[in-house]
């Protein structure tokens, strides 16, 4: 039982990552789109000058097949590092998402 609510536990917290960094992506995406963003990752910037979904495509979906590559790989046992990089990766994807609304709001009540 307890193994089975750490795995879970993982899961979610990868299912979350994963979540967030769509959100992350889309609103990145869109505040390019209407130029109140600048792409600070200059791989990503290129990819976007290429081809806007290009960008959305690597931006979204690199994270989110290796999200599912880490989710099939539960079935073994993670390493403590991993559920750590795991757990902060969950935070710092928060403060980011927490970032996109507050310059959202800004920009759309200005």
């Amino acid at each position: 039982m307890e193994d089975t609510l750490r795995k879970s536990k993982t899961q979610y917290g990868l299912i979350s990552i994963m979540l967030l960094n769509i959100f992350d992506g889309i609103a990145t995406f869109i505040g390019l789109k209407y130029e109140f963003y600048k792409e600070l990752n200059s791989f990503l910037r290129i990819m976007y000058e290429i081809n806007p979904l290009l960008f959305l495509l690597i931006k979204v979906i690199l994270p989110t097949i290796l999200v599912i590559l880490l989710l099939n790989k539960i079935n073994n046992e993670l390493s403590n590092i991993t559920k750590l990089v795991i757990f902060f990766s969950n935070i710092i994807y928060v403060g980011i998402c927490l970032y996109h609304i507050a310059l959202y709001s800004i920009f759309i009540l200005n």
